[in-house]
């Protein structure tokens, strides 16, 4: 768990750092014993200097549709 965490931290920090929007469709991790799929979309929230200090992010758990996709 800790490695997921730790992948999606330096994602986030990279957002910052660029300032970009970052989206990314249908991406995968283990979890426990299943793998899980998400799409996440990432932005980038600026102070009033013009700097990337927070971020936004929202992820949707599509793992479901994912497995019925394949299962066709």
């Amino acid at each position: 768990m800790l490695l997921i965490r730790q992948k999606f931290e330096a994602a986030d920090r990279a957002v910052i750092a660029k300032g970009l929007l970052d989206v990314r469709e249908e991406e995968s991790f283990q979890e426990g014993v299943g793998k899980r799929y998400v799409n996440t979309h990432k932005i980038p929230l600026f102070d009033s200097a013009g700097r990337a200090t927070f971020l936004l992010g929202i992820s949707e758990d599509i793992t479901d549709r994912k497995l019925a996709e394949q299962a066709l």
